[in-house]
């Protein structure tokens, strides 16, 4: 089990050397560390989970320009090119290296994009976060699911794609088609009823995150209910499955 452990984490560190190779992914480190410093300094907050969405929220839409254009593409790109043969010569199970490329190409570049700006931010503004560490973390936690969820999915259409040109525009529209139904849903919501803003809510799991801290808060009336809570981990457990089971069952290098 530990070798078949370090042989998957070989495998992501392997993967990650394509993924995060600079200079794409360097620049972009720098263009949201910048915008975390910058949007602590224009837009000072006083309370901890106010400052992480300040942050974050511009560079949810950053690091979901990244997994498409960088994540989906990068792995289009190695079925075309036949490297991910090789991947599937080394002595790890499919789902192994599925698990593994997610790491690679969702997880940490995900979670780095996302942790950067936070950090530069909570330096900054130090005192604010640490009034309420949990507060500031929750809310990033709420960004990050909702950016493995569009990882997750850019990743499912590359797979079937096998196109890096076709992966790209296919997640950066699946991204802004999602949105556009979120606003639509969310701008209708007052003729629709109570369940629109509740599924409006469900969508967008940073927001979820947030309205939850705010009523730990004191702050809202209502609480989150459990729906809401799950409908984007739900989705993301949908199209994981479904990557994983395409990949181990259907897919085939060449």
């Amino acid at each position: 089990m530990a070798g078949g452990g370090r042989k998957i984490l070989s495998l992501i560190v392997l993967d990650s050397l394509d993924s995060l190779r600079p200079p794409g992914f360097d620049v972009m480190m720098l263009v949201i560390a910048a915008l975390g410093a910058v949007m602590a300094t224009i837009q000072p907050a006083t309370q901890s989970y106010i400052l992480a969405r300040l942050v974050l929220e511009p560079t949810l839409f950053t690091v979901a320009l990244y997994l498409g254009l960088r994540g989906a593409s990068g792995l289009a790109s190695l079925v075309r090119e036949d490297i991910i043969a090789v991947y599937l010569s080394y002595p790890v199970s499919r789902m192994g290296v599925a698990f593994s490329i997610l790491a690679s190409r969702v997880v940490i570049p995900a979670f780095a994009l996302l942790g950067l700006p936070s950090l530069i931010a909570g330096i900054i503004l130090y005192r604010v976060v640490v009034g309420d560490p949990l507060a500031y973390l929750a809310v990033f936690t709420g960004y990050f699911i909702q950016a493995l969820l569009y990882g997750v999915v850019f990743l499912f259409i590359a797979l079937t794609t096998r196109s890096s040109g076709t992966a790209s525009v296919l997640s950066i529209t699946f991204y802004f088609a999602y949105n556009v139904i979120w606003l639509l849903i969310q701008s209708l919501a007052p003729s629709l009823g109570s369940w629109a803003d509740e599924v409006a809510l469900a969508m967008q799991f940073q927001r979820v995150a947030y309205f939850a801290v705010l009523h730990h808060e004191g702050l809202s009336p209502s609480r989150v209910t459990l729906g809401e809570y799950l409908f984007v981990p739900i989705l993301i457990i949908v199209f994981l499955a479904l990557l994983i089971v395409y990949f181990d069952r259907r897919f085939e290098p060449t």
